[in-house]
């Protein structure tokens, strides 16, 4: 929790703000309230997905960052090819059957009954923007990849 605290920090106050600012912030905000709301709500499992399901799919995103800056360019379309496959299973076909498994079959310790049924739904809104997002931005990366094979120029949307 502590690196996606620091990210939002460098994020909305060091980094230069770029284009993709307002989705970033939501981005960041949407993690940082569920990963502490997992931790407080004591479910630790919802993190752990999360995490798992970003993770994976940062490592083909990585992977197109550092070979379009460096001297093996003309391996990033491969990458991006990876990185989209990658994003579209994890973020967009995994990750809202795991949303909608946890809303179903969600269940609370007795203390937490009271409130089980409004995190329920604040947990999954949360989890479903993430998913919106994720949507967009395979929208945006397509277009780029559109763009490239059109004209031969890789350009961020």
């Amino acid at each position: 929790m502590a690196y996606r605290i620091a990210e939002m920090y460098h994020h909305a106050f060091v980094k230069n703000r770029m284009n993709d600012f307002e989705e970033m912030l939501l981005h960041h905000t949407c993690c940082i309230v569920l990963y502490g709301g997992c931790i407080l709500i004591n479910n630790y499992v919802a993190g752990c997905v999360i995490m798992l399901l970003h993770d994976i799919s940062d490592i083909t995103a990585a992977m197109v960052k550092i070979t379009a800056e460096s001297e093996y360019y003309k391996y990033a379309a491969h990458c991006m090819a990876l990185n989209l496959v990658a994003w579209i299973y994890y973020r967009v076909i995994c990750f809202p059957i795991i949303i909608y498994q946890m809303h179903m079959n969600w269940t609370f310790v007795p203390e937490m009954q009271l409130y089980g049924n409004f995190l329920r739904w604040v947990v999954t809104i949360f989890l479903s923007c993430l998913v919106i997002l994720h949507v967009y931005w395979i929208y945006l990366m397509i277009s780029m990849v559109f763009h490239y094979l059109k004209t031969g120029q890789a350009e961020d949307v």
